[in-house]
């Protein structure tokens, strides 16, 4: 019996200091109840002095408000950080970029793609295609004008898609697209910015009459087929010749220039003389010392247009409307 109080005296002594001793210990140990017994419990079993309760009800009272406090942050944050975050989400999906993303591929690679596109667009023209005419045993000067009309589809096709493989093949490890290069975005307001810059195509129209004045000398077998093939009337090659002005054309040329030479040139040179160089090769690539002046003026116009709106489909779809115009002109010009 002494041992057992040697033993019970810690635990004791403990529930008193801390004045939480167990209703169910003290049943069992006659030691605990007797010494318990400085302090009766009151009704609910609480063994604390009227103090003590003061003290720990005002102490739980601060805790539980501070928790419900904190409950309540934990509730609002979320909301607003939601609340931003969507309206961050909102600003950028509705606003378009400053400036352009800088590329990141160096010169060696500007000069192998367009080295590439220009050999193409060469040798496609100039070289796979008579080879493959006399192949066929077709004489290209005999053709029909259906025959003319479908020819120069197809090598506009053919231009269409070697260009986007030279492109992608030199550039798929860069990534592009995930850069915010070679954008391409149906919404943003970007209409307006087109029927605007459709001003400028009577200026255009006049600089391209006059140049045609300066050179006589050059004939224009392109401009000559497609007004003899135009004035015939055959839907079929209205169609053809339909799809390489407003279709194949524009996409490829806006992707070689001002999707890719734009955008390369602005990391090395001012922004303007990107615009300006751009814009001189765009016309030089024409061949054609007539149209080197309004195709100059119309690739700084289609430059701008694709600056302003940090987007490849309004200068796309500026080019094609061009070309429509240019094409309308040759039908119902007067006799």
């Amino acid at each position: 019996m002494p041992l057992l109080g040697l033993i019970c005296q810690p635990s004791s002594c403990f529930f008193l200091q801390s004045s939480r001793p167990t209703r169910q210990f003290s049943r069992r140990s006659p030691f605990c109840v007797q010494v318990c017994k400085v302090d009766q419990p009151d009704e609910n079993g609480d063994y604390r002095s009227k103090s003590e309760k003061e003290h720990f009800n005002s102490s739980e009272l601060e805790i539980r408000a501070e928790h419900s406090s904190r409950e309540k942050e934990n509730e609002i944050e979320p909301q607003k950080f939601t609340r931003e975050e969507g309206t961050n989400s909102q600003v950028e999906t509705s606003t378009t970029p400053k400036t352009l993303p800088q590329v990141p591929w160096g010169v060696g690679k500007i000069m192998q793609v367009m080295v590439l596109w220009l050999l193409a667009y060469i040798l496609i023209g100039q070289v796979a295609v008579p080879m493959l005419l006399t192949f066929m045993g077709i004489d290209r000067d005999n053709m029909s004008v259906r025959g003319h009309a479908v020819l120069h589809l197809c090598l506009d096709m053919s231009q269409l898609g070697v260009t986007l493989v030279i492109l992608w093949r030199c550039l798929k490890d860069f990534k592009p697209r995930q850069l915010g290069l070679f954008p391409f975005r149906w919404g943003g307001g970007w209409q307006v910015v087109v029927l605007l810059s459709c001003l400028v195509f009577p200026i255009v129209d006049w600089v391209a009459q006059q140049s045609m004045g300066w050179f006589q000398s050059e004939t224009d077998q392109w401009s000559n087929h497609m007004e003899h093939s135009l004035s015939i009337g055959d839907w079929i090659t209205n169609m053809a010749y339909f799809c390489v002005v407003s279709l194949c054309a524009p996409v490829w040329e806006e992707a070689i220039f001002r999707g890719f030479l734009l955008a390369s040139l602005a990391r090395y040179i001012p922004m303007g003389a990107a615009v300006v160089v751009s814009s001189l090769l765009f016309a030089m690539c024409h061949f054609r010392l007539q149209t080197f002046l309004p195709l100059l003026m119309l690739g700084i116009v289609f430059s701008l247009v694709f600056l302003a709106t940090r987007n490849l489909l309004p200068p796309i779809v500026l080019h094609s409307v061009w070309n429509i115009y240019v094409l309308l002109n040759l039908l119902f010009r007067p006799v």
